[in-house]
């Protein structure tokens, strides 16, 4: 059991659970290649193999992967096939410096949208998924750690040991595994209702009359002591928070990503409007402030890149808590994680990423 700090929103406790993406779901889902490839621009293939060297790549695996029956040249483009031994025995330095440089371009698309281990342990992840020992070990033998949190790229290198569609399609869905939060508020006899209440409802008393006799309730009942936080997120939140993207969302033409999640927090049902980032850029502008920590319930984290560019967001709940959706993948869900870990995701440090916190206008109003 993990603990959150206490704060205006009482004390929060939680625990780590894992996801993984539906049967139904992933079946929609075409296998990827089962070959390791690398693209890089084809007008920066004189300088790759000086590139690889000084990311740590023996001259051996240098030469090898360079050689012409090793490389193709399509358009604009040059791709490498590193063999997956080549992978395992480049070491992670090596493997972490690699695989930043191929995060520049779209089409490494797995090494752009790595897989993550926020706990640091594969182990961990991997424990209670039914997952062969053996696909674990290959995870294991080619992690690489990713401004601070363990990061895993080579997907088609673990596919390689299915024995099987079937197989390679269960081992892919076992990689949707995500570690999300359950939290839950304690309530006890010493509870201040009122000030909870007051945070809880960003003071415009959303949801007040729901949430008061509730809470109220749980304060007076002997060995209670707490109450699930979802019981406390606003009616779209709560529907969604745990859950994937059904098929009846892709009728928009988009899937739901992390910007159209932040601004239908506070929604009753879904408002389309936001699915595309210049919609949702305006509604920010339009309707939301900027403001400093300390955040409150349901404030808008933007993520910022260095040319003022929204990579992410999320909305801040409490303590180090955030609900998010991490890209519009069908295969990640809404969740809560903490925001530690969002900050390692999308590299928010000293010369980095940054995150700016926006508040809805009725809060500022009312003075909260």
């Amino acid at each position: 059991m993990g603990h959150a700090a206490s704060g205006p929103w009482g004390k929060i406790e939680y625990f780590y659970i894992y996801l993984e993406a539906p049967e139904a779901l992933m079946e929609r889902f075409p296998l990827p290649s089962v070959i390791n490839r690398w693209a890089v621009p084809k007008a920066s293939l004189p300088d790759v193999g000086a590139k690889l060297r000084e990311c740590g790549l023996s001259e051996e695996h240098t030469l090898k992967l360079l050689a012409s029956p090793s490389t193709l040249t399509e358009g604009e483009w040059v791709y490498l096939f590193p063999p997956t031994q080549m992978l395992v025995e480049m070491g992670a330095a090596t493997r972490a410096s690699i695989y930043q440089w191929l995060d520049d371009h779209a089409l490494n698309a797995f090494h752009q949208n790595p897989i993550f281990f926020p706990g640091g342990s594969v182990d961990l992840w991997a424990d209670g998924s039914g997952m062969h020992p053996e696909h674990v070990a290959r995870i294991k033998s080619l992690v690489y750690e990713r401004d601070g949190i363990v990061a895993f790229s080579d997907v088609p290198a673990l596919l390689q040991m299915a024995g099987g569609e079937r197989d390679a399609r269960a081992l892919y869905r076992q990689l949707t595994r995500t570690r999300t939060i359950m939290p839950r508020l304690v309530v006890s006899q010493d509870s201040d209702i009122p000030a909870m209440m007051e945070y809880w409802t960003t003071g415009l008393n959303l949801r007040r009359k729901e949430m008061e006799p509730v809470l109220r309730s749980v304060q007076k009942t002997p060995d209670a002591g707490h109450i699930d936080l979802v019981h406390l997120l606003p009616a779209l939140a709560r529907k969604l928070v745990f859950t994937y993207p059904d098929s009846e969302m892709t009728t928009q033409g988009l899937l739901p990503d992390c910007h159209w999640t932040t601004l239908n927090f506070f929604s009753y049902s879904t408002q389309n409007f936001y699915l595309t980032q210049s919609a949702a850029t305006s509604a920010v502008l339009e309707n939301f402030d900027k403001v400093e920590e300390p955040y409150r319930f349901g404030d808008v984290l933007m993520f910022l890149n260095d040319n003022g560019e929204a990579i992410h967001s999320c909305n801040y709940i409490a303590a180090d808590l955030v609900f998010t959706k991490n890209g519009r993948t069908p295969a990640m869900p809404w969740m809560f994680m903490e925001l530690a870990d969002q900050k390692r995701i999308y590299r928010v440090k000293p010369g980095g990423n940054r995150i700016v916190g926006f508040r809805h206008k009725q809060v500022i109003a009312a003075g909260k």
